[in-house]
């Protein structure tokens, strides 16, 4: 998991209420809690370890993901260079089996899996990189008198080998099976962002790939398998699955209208809201 909101100041202002990812799902699931936050500007005390620990996880992503664009030289040690000044930046008393050792692990086990992906990484309108790249989509509507704005962050948008379109996300869970795989069919998040990246760009994708890393308590006890290229538990004994990865994608363009129900869905939360 990780932040969706790039927005400093107040969602509500100059007339505008900015909508991302993170605000819907408090909206859904507690109304209360979303006043809290989107109104009266109440944050938690202290960050969440999981959140944390994904969140540095997704920038050392990032770096393999940007450089492969560009054509660019990137090494494992430079992730693990970057991962090791995050954890030491970002210190979190509670952090437990989610350090510095265990995001190594998870990086090395990441790139030794997927040494040679098969896809090509799309360009935004400036011939960018379209990796962990922001947008913010007007929706042209007024809802109880605030222009409704969708903000947020798309990982990654690739063109895979059967030349489908493909919006991205990094998902980092310490709970990897069948609830969660069905949980991400059929989240708005990803449809929300298959349905801004049509907005920008005048092309709607084929649909989106949950790119999961599934990284367990066990992986404490854990260690990178040079000749297997995996990581494994350190006891022979151990029946542990540290490390899971594994993709899935969902086509959203077949049958065609979800992104659109997504779009008057998401007003009628917002509406509820307001």
């Amino acid at each position: 998991g990780k932040h969706e909101s790039e927005v400093a100041l107040s969602p509500l202002r100059d007339g505008c209420f900015f909508v991302d990812n993170s605000m819907l799902e408090l909206i859904t699931t507690c109304p209360w809690l979303a006043y809290a936050s989107i109104v009266r500007h109440k944050r938690p005390a202290t960050e969440s370890s999981a959140l944390r620990f994904g969140g540095f996880i997704h920038k050392a992503l990032e770096l393999r993901n940007r450089a492969t664009a560009l054509g660019q030289p990137w090494t494992e040690h430079q992730q693990i260079e970057m991962l090791s000044t995050l954890f030491a930046s970002s210190p979190l008393e509670t952090e437990g089996w989610r350090n510095l050792s265990s995001a190594v692990l998870a990086i090395r086990g990441y790139n030794a899996h997927y040494f040679k992906d098969d896809y090509t990484i799309a360009s935004n309108s400036k011939g960018e990189p379209y990796v962990e790249q922001p947008f913010a989509v007007d929706t042209h509507r007024v809802v109880r008198g605030w222009r409704i704005i969708y903000i947020g962050r798309i990982d990654l948008k690739k063109v895979a080998s059967n030349n489908s379109i493909l919006i991205v996300d990094h998902k980092t869970s310490s709970m990897l099976g069948d609830s969660a795989w069905a949980d991400w069919e059929v989240s708005a998040q990803f449809r929300g962002y298959c349905w801004a990246d049509r907005e920008c760009t005048g092309v709607e994708p084929s649909g989106y790939e949950v790119d999961a890393i599934g990284a367990k308590e066990s992986i404490a006890n854990a260690m990178f398998d040079e000749v297997l290229g995996k990581v494994v538990p350190t006891s022979a004994k151990s029946k542990a699955v540290p490390l899971e990865l594994a993709r899935q994608t969902t086509f959203t363009s077949v049958p065609p209208g979800q992104l659109d129900e997504w779009f008057e869905n998401m007003l009628q939360q917002v509406d509820h809201f307001l």
